[in-house]
C-alpha cells in the first residue's frame, strides 16, 4: 500500500514538469520523510532507483547516494546509541536542525550531542559542510594550489620547512640502495610513512637488527612512494602520558592582512594500542588553552568517550602543561608566515627530548572538528572575523 502511494505521487508530480534541479530537491526531502516514518527501504528499492536515474542528467545515480544516507543514518545511530531519547526522537530533531544548519552530519549531530542544546548553541557550530565551505574560501583558489601540493607531500614538506625538521630523513625517490643502506647504518629505529597519507595510515616502525632486513626494506618500499624518518624521542611529559606513540600537538593558524593568528590547539594523545596518536585512528583529543598552553578539557575520542585520566597510564590528562609552549606558538607563526598563500593551516608539532620544536605534519584542510569536540564548544565565533 505505501509503495502504491508512492508510485502515485511521484507521477504526478513527474506530470508537473518540474525542472531537473527542483526534483532533485524533492527526493532529497522525499527520503528524509521515509527515513522519518520507518518506510523500508528495501521494499522502495527498485522503484526509486528507476526514478532517480529517469531525472540524471549525466547519469549517476542518486541512488546511491540516498541508499548511503541510510545506512550512514542507522550506523552513526547505532554506534554513538545516546539512549535518552527515542531514535524517532533523534532523527526528527536531526532533520530539524540540519534545516537551520547547512552542511550538519551525523556524525556532527552525534560527535556534538546536538540533542542536548538549544538551536542558539546549534548554531555556534561548524559543521562538516561548513568546515569545506571555509577551506574552500581559504585555501581553494587555483593560485593556492601548488602551495596546497606542497603540504600535501610530506617530503616537499620537509624540504620547504627544513629548519623545522629536526630530524634524519630521506625519500623514496630514485633512492639507491647505497644510499638507503648508509642511512639505516646512521638510524636503526625509523619510521615509514606514504608521502601523500592521511589519518596515520600506512604508517609503520622498524627496528633495524641485520643488513638482510635492510635489503628486505629496500625491496619493499621500492616503487612506493614514502619517507623514511628517524624516530622521534619526545619530551617526558608527554612520553609519560602515553609512550606508545608520538603525541603531537595541532595548532590552527590563520592569515590575514599579513599577520598569523593562532585560533585553537589541542594535544593529540595514542590511545596505548597503537604507534599514531590519529584521532581518526582511535586516538584522544584534548583541547589545550592557547594564553596558557594548559589543558583545559577531558581527552575524546571519536566514540565520545571522555577520558579523564589515560586509558593506558593513568595519568591526569585536565592540567596538564604543555612545555615550551611559547616556543610552540612562535615557531608556527614564523614557519605560517614563510606561506602567506595559505590562510588557513593545521600544524603537527612534537616537543622533543631535548626541547627543541619540530613538525611533523601541516594540512590545509584540518578539520575543526578536533576543536569543537571534547569540550563540545563551537567555533564559529572564532573564524567569522577572518572569512
Amino acid at each position: 500500500m505505501k509503495l502504491n502511494k508512492v508510485k502515485l505521487f511521484f507521477q504526478e508530480f513527474r506530470d508537473l514538469s518540474y525542472k531537473y534541479n527542483f526534483q532533485k530537491n524533492i527526493y532529497v526531502y522525499f527520503l528524509h520523510w521515509m527515513i522519518l516514518r520507518n518506510m523500508y527501504w528495501i521494499d522502495m528499492e527498485g522503484y526509486f532507483k528507476n526514478e532517480v536515474w529517469r531525472i540524471s542528467e549525466n547519469h549517476d545515480s542518486y541512488f546511491e547516494h540516498f541508499h548511503k544516507y541510510i545506512h550512514r543514518w542507522k550506523y552513526v545511530y547505532h554506534r554513538f546509541n545516546p539512549g535518552k531519547h527515542s531514535q524517532i526522537y533523534y532523527r526528527l530533531d536531526y532533520i530539524l536542525s540540519k534545516i537551520f544548519c547547512p552542511g550538519l552530519d551525523a556524525m556532527d549531530y552525534f560527535r556534538y550531542e546536538f540533542y542536548n542544546y538549544s538551536l542558539d548553541k546549534k548554531r555556534t557550530f561548524i559543521t562538516e559542510g561548513g568546515i569545506a565551505a571555509m577551506d574552500k574560501k581559504f585555501n581553494g583558489s587555483k593560485n593556492q594550489k601548488k602551495y596546497r601540493e606542497i603540504l600535501s607531500n610530506k617530503s616537499s614538506f620537509n624540504r620547504f620547512f627544513s629548519e623545522y625538521i629536526n630530524r634524519s630523513w630521506i625519500s623514496s625517490d630514485n633512492l639507491s640502495f647505497q644510499d638507503f643502506f648508509e642511512f639505516l647504518m646512521r638510524n636503526k629505529h625509523v619510521i615509514v610513512k606514504p608521502i601523500d597519507g592521511v589519518g596515520g595510515e600506512g604508517i609503520f616502525k622498524k627496528i633495524i637488527q641485520s643488513e638482510k632486513e635492510i635489503k628486505e626494506l629496500y625491496d619493499y618500499i621500492k616503487g612506493k612512494k614514502v619517507i623514511i624518518e628517524e624516530v622521534i624521542s619526545q619530551c617526558a611529559e608527554l612520553k609519560d602520558l602515553n609512550p606508545s606513540s608520538v603525541n603531537t600537538i595541532r595548532v590552527y593558524s590563520v592569515e590575514k592582512e599579513n599577520r598569523i593568528f593562532i585560533t585553537g590547539a589541542l594535544l593529540r594523545i595514542g590511545n596505548g594500542k597503537g604507534i599514531t596518536d590519529n584521532y581518526s585512528s582511535g586516538g584522544l583529543a584534548a583541547t589545550i588553552d592557547v594564553e596558557t598552553g594548559i589543558i583545559i578539557s577531558p581527552a575524546v575520542s571519536q566514540n565520545n568517550d571522555n577520558a579523564y585520566v589515560h586509558p593506558y597510564t593513568n595519568k591526569v590528562i585536565i592540567g596538564l602543561q604543555i612545555p615550551k609552549w611559547s616556543e610552540v606558538l612562535e615557531c608556527v607563526k614564523q614557519a605560517h608566515s614563510k606561506i602567506p598563500q595559505l590562510c588557513y593551516i593545521g600544524w603537527d608539532v612534537v616537543i622533543c627530548e631535548d626541547g627543541t620544536v619540530t613538525f611533523l605534519e601541516a594540512n590545509t584542510c584540518s578539520g575543526v572538528e578536533l576543536q569543537q569536540h571534547p569540550l563540545r564548544k563551537g567555533v564559529k565565533h572564532v573564524y567569522a572575523p577572518y572569512l
